[in-house]
């Protein structure tokens, strides 16, 4: 009896601990953000300024700016370097991001029905690798990376993936994800084997057409290094392990989704899974111009930061809960949802082909196996999505599954998380801190915009 009072007790303290860590870490996180940009940054919505403003004020031309004259920009060049000046998030509008933009789009120019085939067979055989007489744990997001690591390969060089080069993407997107959450350092090493690799096969294999002649081989390389196999892939697994983690709470939102013929259900369960964990969290814009909308008055040059998460959670019947069935009657266009941005100002390019990959991978799990969790849930998904994942039986619409053989590694899953939100707590506080500084030392934003401003004189 007290060694059982015992272990209590310490789960009792570590959840406190971690917890505490989490509020310290995220005000940690914040004042780090203000640092970099000299002075208070304006929320979307905020204090000052309301969630019915969001999408009025996402799309005004003055707000297009993305990065230069923002000090926080440099925290971000830091972040995707050394992509970061050629990155399509990165550039300002112009010759430059209309040839880039213009590459992703054609890139991303697949029949749909090619696409989901080409992302069910390789989640297919990622998941044929695992165990398929006993349930396996594992993380969702280390599952799926290479998944997508393969797909992006075979959409941008229509050859498979060596398992070299894959492995390489792997580490570059787990590289680009732990650097912007603050809980690994900036590996450059890593980062530039991959634009290596690219460069050679960009210069001695099959040509890419869809690729800008105006770009010299190691851009080509850095855009795609960047774009796809950074952003892209990094992007596509949390939001797969995002919607497994919803999933695996909801056995019986499996079994109706396992059995509805026309996908409406996943469909729905997507864009809830993304209005409650999107995939940006905050994106900052800098104002060209005074605006002035009712109500409110924004000077020239403020550093508007539009949070999505805030954003998405107003304006909705228990906002914070997960309700897959509300997308079965709501307009996604009409309510505050917003996942890939705002028609007007430079949405997600891949705004049309991500939520159709999301549904055909996640469809491909859901016909093999059972989803469960004892993990926590939050955006940030440090704990990459810890997921066991159950053999179903031979009939596929069979019942929910039990969690029957399945206890010790609940148990097992429970007490690592806990001991890793610690640990990523106490990272993001260490290792953030020297990130921000090291970003505001080096000045990459700044520097690449006076590079260019020099080079155009």
């Amino acid at each position: 009896m007290i060694p059982v009072l015992i272990a209590a007790a310490a789960a009792l303290g570590i959840t406190y601990a971690a917890r505490r860590l989490w509020a310290l870490s995220s005000a940690v996180r914040l004042r780090g953000f203000e640092r970099m940009n000299r002075g208070p940054l304006v929320m979307v919505p905020g204090e000052s300024v309301g969630a019915d403003c969001f999408k009025t004020l996402y799309r005004h031309p003055a707000t297009r700016r993305r990065r230069q004259g923002a000090a926080l920009s440099n925290l971000h060049f830091y972040w995707l370097w050394p992509s970061a000046g050629i990155h399509q998030e990165n550039l300002e509008d112009g010759p430059g991001y209309d040839r880039v933009a213009a590459a992703t789009r054609r890139l991303l120019a697949v029949p749909p029905a090619r696409a989901h085939r080409t992302a069910a067979r390789l989640t297919t055989e990622a998941l044929e690798r695992l165990d398929a007489r006993r349930p396996t744990a594992l993380r969702v997001r280390d599952l799926m990376t290479p998944v997508w690591a393969e797909f992006f390969y075979e959409l941008v060089f229509r050859e498979p993936c060596p398992a070299a080069t894959r492995a390489l993407i792997v580490a570059n997107s787990d590289n680009v994800l732990g650097t912007i959450k603050h809980i690994t350092p900036l590996d450059l090493r890593v980062r530039r084997r991959l634009v290596a690799v690219l460069s050679e096969r960009l210069a001695t294999g099959r040509p890419v057409p869809a690729l800008p002649d105006a770009l010299t081989t190691r851009q080509q390389a850095l855009y795609l290094q960047g774009v796809f196999f950074g952003t892209g892939v990094a992007q596509m697994s949390e939001a797969v392990a995002h919607l497994c983690m919803n999933l695996a709470t909801r056995p019986s939102l499996q079994h109706k989704i396992t059995a509805d013929a026309d996908g409406r259900l996943l469909d729905a369960a997507i864009q809830e899974s993304l209005r409650l964990f999107p995939l940006f969290g905050i994106a900052h814009r800098v104002t060209t111009a005074d605006i002035e909308i009712p109500g409110l008055s924004i000077p020239r040059g403020t550093v508007l930061c539009f949070d999505y998460t805030a954003y998405q959670r107003q304006g909705f019947e228990r906002p914070h809960d997960f309700l897959a069935e509300r997308w079965l009657h709501q307009d996604p266009r009409t309510a505050n949802h917003a996942p890939f941005g705002v028609t007007g100002n430079r949405p997600c390019p891949a705004r049309g082909i991500a939520p159709g990959l999301i549904g055909a991978a996640v469809r491909e799990i859901l016909r093999c196996h059972t989803l469960d969790t004892a993990a926590r849930h939050t955006r940030p998904l440090h704990n990459r999505g810890p997921c066991i994942l159950t053999p179903r039986p031979a009939t596929a619409a069979a019942a929910p599954s039990s969690r029957d053989g399945t206890g010790l590694l609940r148990l097992r899953m429970r007490v690592r998380d806990q001991a890793d939100e610690m640990y990523y707590r106490i990272a993001q506080i260490v290792i953030g801190t020297r990130t921000v500084r090291r970003a505001e030392r080096a000045g990459l934003c700044d520097r690449t915009f006076e590079d260019r401003e020099r080079t155009s004189t």
